[in-house]
C-alpha cells in the first residue's frame, strides 16, 4: 500500500478551498427561510449550487437539483483526486442507500427509480441491474451479504425497519474496512468515530424506549473507535446511569454533558452530537493541502444537502422559519 504524500494534493486542495467558499451556510439558508414563496426559495438554493433556474420548473423538484449536485462533486472529484479510493469510499454509504431503496421497492412491488441517488461506487442504473439480477460480479460480498440478509430478517419478522438495521450494520462493515485497508488512517479514525457517535445515540434511544439487551445487540455497529461491541452490550446489561459516567471520561464527553435522564430531549442530544461531528469535520479541513481536505469537502457537502432537504421540505409543507432553523445542522461552516 503506498504512503500518499501531501503535496499530490496541492492543486485539489487549492480548487476545493475556492468552492468551500458556496457551501451554503447560515446566511443563504437565512435568505431561504425568509422568502415567502418556495420558488424563490428554490432560486437562492440553485443561485448557490450553480444551477440553471430556468431549467427548474418548480421547487417540488428540488431532489432533482440535488442529484444533479451530488453527481456534479462525484464526477469532479473522481476525476481531479489523485487517488480515486479516497473518494469511492465515501460513496459505499450511498450505494447502500440504494441497497435499501431497491430493498424496500421489491417489497412493496413499486419502482425504486425516485428512490435511488446518484454519488456512489456504481450507477443508479449499475446497480438496479445488478440488484434485479443478483449479479456477484458487479455487486460485492458486501452488497450481496446486506440483500440476502435484509431479505431474511423482513421475511422471518414482517418488519421492514429490519432492513434499515441490516444495511446499516453492513454498511459500516463495508465502510470501515475499506477506511482501514487505505492509507488514509484519518478516514479509519472518523469512520470509528462516526461508528460510536450512532451507537451512543441508538444506545440511549433504545434504554428510554425499553428495549431488552437482546434486540440493542442486534443494532449495534461494529468497528467503533473507543467502544466496542461486548462492552456496548454489557453496558446495555447494566444501566444508562453507567454508560453515561463511561461516555463522561471519554472524547465524546461533551456529546451527552447536558443530557438529563430524569428529562431527556433526544432532539437536543441529537443536536449535541452533530455539533460533535462537525467539529471533526472542520478540523479535517484546518490542514493548508492534503486529502484532509477531500475528505472534510465531501463530509461538508454532505451535511449542505441534508440542510437543503431538511429546508425546502419544511417550506414546501408550510412549516415556519424558525421551526426549520431548529433543525438545520450548520456546524460544518
Amino acid at each position: 500500500m503506498s504512503r500518499f504524500k501531501d503535496t499530490d494534493y496541492l492543486n485539489i486542495s487549492m480548487r476545493i478551498k475556492y468552492l468551500e467558499a458556496r457551501l451554503m451556510g447560515s446566511e443563504a439558508f437565512g435568505r431561504m427561510l425568509s422568502c415567502k414563496d418556495p420558488d424563490d426559495a428554490m432560486a437562492v438554493v440553485c443561485d448557490r449550487l450553480g444551477e440553471d433556474p430556468a431549467k427548474v420548473t418548480s421547487a417540488f423538484d428540488f431532489e432533482t437539483v440535488i442529484g444533479n449536485e451530488e453527481k456534479k462533486v462525484s464526477d469532479f472529484l473522481l476525476k481531479n483526486v489523485p487517488d480515486r479510493s479516497l473518494v469511492e469510499i465515501f460513496a459505499i454509504r450511498r450505494d447502500f442507500m440504494n441497497i435499501r431503496a431497491l430493498l424496500k421497492a421489491d417489497i412493496r412491488n413499486i419502482s425504486p427509480d425516485n428512490m435511488l441517488v446518484s454519488g456512489g461506487t456504481l450507477g443508479k442504473d449499475e446497480i438496479k441491474k445488478a440488484f434485479d439480477r443478483r449479479d456477484e460480479k458487479v455487486l460485492n460480498g458486501y452488497f450481496i451479504a446486506a440483500i440476502n440478509a435484509a431479505f431474511g430478517a423482513y421475511a422471518q419478522t414482517g418488519d421492514p425497519q429490519r432492513i434499515d438495521t441490516v444495511c446499516d450494520r453492513i454498511c459500516f462493515e463495508c465502510l470501515k474496512n475499506a477506511a482501514d485497508r487505505s492509507p488514509f488512517t484519518f478516514v479509519s479514525e472518523f469512520f470509528g468515530m462516526r461508528i460510536d457517535i450512532i451507537n451512543i445515540l441508538s444506545f440511549i434511544r433504545q434504554s428510554l424506549m425499553g428495549k431488552n439487551a437482546s434486540f440493542f445487540s442486534s443494532t449495534v455497529l461494529p468497528g467503533g473507535k473507543v467502544f466496542s461491541e461486548n462492552e456496548l452490550v454489557t453496558l446495555y446489561s447494566q444501566s444508562l446511569e453507567a454508560f453515561l459516567e463511561r461516555i463522561s471520561h471519554t472524547e465524546y464527553s461533551s456529546v451527552t454533558e447536558n443530557f438529563d435522564i430524569n428529562s431527556p430531549d433526544p432532539t437536543a442530544l441529537e443536536k449535541s452530537a452533530d455539533k460533535f461531528v462537525c467539529k471533526k469535520i472542520k478540523e479535517l479541513r484546518k490542514v493548508s493541502f492534503g486529502p484532509q481536505i477531500v475528505s472534510g469537502y465531501i463530509l461538508a457537502k454532505e451535511y449542505e444537502i441534508k440542510n437543503i432537504r431538511i429546508a425546502m421540505s419544511g417550506i414546501l409543507s408550510g412549516q415556519s422559519g424558525d421551526v426549520i432553523k431548529e433543525r438545520l445542522r450548520l456546524g460544518y461552516e
